[in-house]
């Protein structure tokens, strides 16, 4: 058997340990050993060195050139100089959004949107807020990966990726503060609870996750806290949805022309005018607070303040541009999310029904019918199921009960379980109070097949009759309500 160093050189180099070595020092002795015999005495040299075997092994990579042993190119995230004079914000915003628009058949809105993000994505550490700018459509070939390349053109740091782990994501956030851009999130966002997690940390400033590291596993912090662009096909996670602003792309329109969007264009010198106008403006970013409409909830107000916040500062007609981008893409979300969604069409079969009750089963059933609803195709193509509808309303306070079909009984729910949670989501000027019938029958929710507690498919109608309450109808939900799921 041989050796690439033969034994008598290793007893030397170990003899050479006795004074402390630099870094340097350590590079030198090890890169002289060849890989058998750097395996057979790495212990005693981390032993020698006083450092950790992970920490010399790391070492020994570098002096022989080595990639990591996973494979996979290095990666290399420049940043841009800023532009050499001052720059006009109003101008570059108008640059900005033709820029967009030359490239992808956007929504109302869309292409301010887009514009006032990129920009943000260059003062970011200017806000205390950073929206994820959430690209989404209902089928393929809508635009959307056009889109990302197009802001990944035109904003600061940008890290594509088609997909990324947990950690991967924050580590790189916290080596390189990147303006990260996810591509093909549908095929793996749903199913990473971890990663939906970390991508939610970082929607306010300071964010971070706890991890341990090294062979002493030592908890260290590490930065959330970054620009990210998300786009799939359907919809984003409720969560993660309440920290959007979306932009819902279609397919563009026969005749429509857009400019071919080739690979690596440069948009050069846009993003450095956007670099040298963030550093110009930082501190009136950093203190301006416009106030959103009154209609946003609490979370779509704060997702559009630093973009408003831009808007205002750069002047010229964008004060005006932001808030009709706002209205058109939020269209008066002030409800948002799949579980109030649900509760509406609940809402719908108690006032349409002459009945006080409903298996779980037969609601599972009578929420197949809707098909502008996410229920026929909730999870990977499957109808949603009672114990699915059992974990949306249950943030409510609202469980499954015993209920009484004719002569069966099953797990279900009562018309009077939701009178609290009805009169907070959808009041009415001269609401009532909701009463249960007198009656313990229930009339027509049933199929063909008996005691199946399936829902008849073929009746949505209301009846003359409303048995349960005098509750308002609840509102037309938007487009970016119904295609909003929850964790």
């Amino acid at each position: 058997m041989t050796f690439d160093t033969a034994p008598q050189d290793i007893e030397r180099t170990v003899e050479q340990l006795d004074q402390k070595p630099t870094e340097a020092d350590i590079r030198a002795e090890v890169g002289n050993l060849g890989r058998v015999a750097y395996d057979r005495e790495r212990e005693g040299l981390a032993k020698h060195y006083g450092i950790r075997t992970s920490t010399l092994d790391a070492i020994y990579k570098s002096t022989q050139g080595e990639a990591d042993e996973n494979g996979g190119d290095a990666l290399e995230i420049s940043d841009v100089e800023p532009y050499g004079e001052a720059v006009d914000g109003a101008a570059l915003l108008d640059e900005l959004e033709a820029t967009f628009e030359r490239y992808a058949s956007l929504p109302t809105g869309g292409s301010a949107a887009c514009a006032l993000w990129a920009l943000h994505s260059f003062a970011h550490d200017a806000a205390t807020i950073s929206p994820l700018l959430a690209i989404t459509s209902a089928t393929k070939r809508c635009g959307k990966s056009v889109l990302l390349r197009t802001v990944e053109g035109l904003t600061r740091r940008p890290l594509p990726a088609a997909n990324i782990t947990s950690a991967a994501l924050f580590r790189s956030i916290e080596k390189w503060r990147p303006t990260l851009l996810i591509d093909e999130a549908d095929t793996f966002l749903q199913e990473s609870d971890e990663l939906r997690g970390v991508l939610n940390s970082g929607h306010q400033k300071g964010g971070s996750v706890i991890r341990t590291v090294g062979d002493d596993h030592e908890p260290r912090m590490f930065s959330t806290w970054a620009a990210k662009a998300v786009a799939l096909i359907g919809h984003l996670p409720a969560t993660l949805a309440d920290r959007s602003i979306e932009v819902q792309m279609q397919r563009r329109r026969p005749g429509e022309q857009f400019e071919r969007l080739t690979a690596g264009q440069s948009f050069h010198p846009l993003p450095a005018k956007a670099l040298r106008w963030a550093n110009d403006h930082y501190l009136v970013l950093h203190t301006c607070d416009v106030e959103p409409p009154s209609s946003l909830n609490d979370r779509s107000a704060d997702n559009w303040r630093p973009l408003l916040a831009i808007a205002e500062t750069a002047g010229g007609d964008w004060p005006a541009k932001a808030l009709a981008a706002l209205h058109a893409l939020e269209q008066e979300a002030d409800e948002s999310g799949v579980a109030v969604m649900l509760l509406a069409d609940i809402k719908q079969l108690f006032d349409s029904r002459e009945q006080d009750k409903v298996t779980s089963k037969g609601l599972a059933g009578y929420l197949e019918t809707f098909e502008d609803r996410p229920w026929p195709e909730w999870k990977k193509g499957n109808s949603i199921t009672p114990r699915q509808i059992a974990k949306l309303l249950e943030p409510f306070g609202i469980k499954p009960k015993d209920v009484r079909l004719d002569e069966s009984v099953a797990k279900g729910y009562r018309c009077d379980q939701f009178d609290d949670v009805f009169s907070r989501y959808f009041p009415s000027q001269d609401a009532t109070p909701l009463q249960p019938l007198q009656e313990n029958g229930c009339s027509d929710f049933k199929n063909a097949t008996p005691n199946n507690g399936v829902a008849d498919r073929n009746s949505r109608d209301p009846l003359a009759h409303k048995r349960c309450s005098d509750v308002a109808d609840h509102a037309p939900q938007t487009p970016k309500q119904q295609n909003r799921e929850v964790l």
